[in-house]
């Protein structure tokens, strides 16, 4: 999986409603908000616009407690206003956290995200073979697997994840994935697709998979693991 740069933060204890203020996600395709202590009334407005634009378009309202990819591609600005504040103690917490838009994202069963010009599809160690029916108008990714194997797939659920210290886990053990040098690919379901993530992945000794994620702000979601 590849770096991507930390562009758009946002961490702000709310005690009243207005704007948290404007930030710049030029070029970036989502931001994850986070709100935490709010109660079902509660109201988070997500704006966006182009650099010059006088009207701010509404991308979503997140009420109450969110854990949300809000998707911002095409935009030049966001603006977070806390319409209805409402919390369930003495503040409301508004959490944000975008990655830049410098590597394509494609979702599995979807639409290419962010493509300009041509695109190459390859399989660097010949662990798929990718087949194109132009008269249907598709591209078929058949594993084949390196080496004569397949590749892991797992699915998971936000409540298959483990509290460890400040962060909660996922492990997937070797003798489960079966395979020595793993290559880790980690995807989030977000309405229907699986989108791939930026996570932290750590490969042990004994070539245990255990994948990562902070307790606060709680960034756990369901998704699906593919180890090669």
């Amino acid at each position: 999986m590849s770096h991507q740069e930390l562009v758009y933060g946002l961490n702000k204890t709310v005690t009243g409603p207005g704007s948290l203020g404007i930030g710049d996600v030029k070029d970036e395709f989502k931001v994850r908000f986070v709100i935490s202590n709010a109660t079902l009334a509660n109201v988070v407005r997500v704006r966006a616009r182009i650099t010059g634009q006088d009207i701010w378009t509404t991308i979503v309202d997140l009420n109450g407690n969110a854990n949300q990819l809000v998707d911002v591609y095409g935009y030049d600005q966001i603006e977070v206003i806390v319409l209805v504040y409402s919390p369930s103690g003495n503040y409301v917490r508004v959490v944000a956290q975008s990655y830049d838009g410098a590597n394509a994202a494609i979702n599995i069963g979807g639409n290419l995200v962010g493509i300009a010009g041509e695109i190459s599809f390859i399989s660097s160690d010949s662990s798929v073979e990718i087949v194109a029916d132009p008269q249907q108008g598709t591209i078929d990714f058949k594993a084949i697997g390196a080496a004569g194997s397949s590749p892991f797939k797992q699915e998971f659920l936000v409540s298959d994840w483990v509290s460890v210290g400040s962060f909660y886990e996922l492990t997937i053990s070797s003798a489960t994935h079966g395979k020595t040098g793993p290559s880790v690919e980690i995807y989030e379901l977000t309405g229907g697709i699986y989108e791939e993530v930026d996570a932290s992945i750590t490969v042990d000794a004994s070539n245990n998979v255990i994948i990562n994620v902070p307790q606060t702000p709680d960034l756990r979601f369901a998704g699906r693991v593919i180890i090669i």
